[in-house]
């Protein structure tokens, strides 16, 4: 786990921000995020499948004290530790579930014997509020397989 071991406060990006607060601006026709720049500008280029990391978790901050290089499954972690995600949850308890134990059981209780009618799986994705695709992972249990 990577510690912030830095006392100084975050520097929030003055460059316009990404939808996820990560500053971002073209540069020579490309689009550069603000973070990565500092980055790259303090240590030179970022080895390829490397990403820059907030120990701060604040997409914004572009403090070169606040950023340490990583991968993906570094960031995640970084995540998990800090209580921010909870990649082990399961159902409900997770993070990114949109639906409830009862909904997902109706989903099951619903899934036809053999091949599911044309439109089928769109009518039960509106019903739930969810992506058809999501109906199909439930029944292939490929997504909440712990119910039984």
């Amino acid at each position: 786990m990577a510690v912030l071991q830095s006392k100084t406060p975050c520097i929030e990006t003055n460059w316009h921000k990404h939808q996820q607060g990560y500053g971002k601006r073209l540069i020579n026709g490309k689009t550069k995020m603000h973070h990565r720049f500092v980055w790259e500008e303090h240590h030179g280029p970022i080895p390829k499948g490397l990403i820059i990391r907030h120990l701060c978790h604040n997409t914004s901050c572009v403090n070169i004290d606040h950023l340490a290089i990583g991968t993906h499954k570094d960031n995640r972690q970084d995540d998990i530790d800090a209580g921010r995600m909870n990649w082990h949850s399961k159902g409900e308890a997770c993070g990114a579930s949109k639906l409830t134990e009862i909904q997902v059981r109706e989903i099951l209780a619903a899934k036809p014997v053999g091949k599911a009618p044309y439109g089928y799986t769109k009518a039960l994705s509106e019903k739930y509020n969810c992506n058809d695709q999501t109906i199909r992972n439930i029944w292939n249990r490929k997504w909440w397989g712990h119910l039984s």
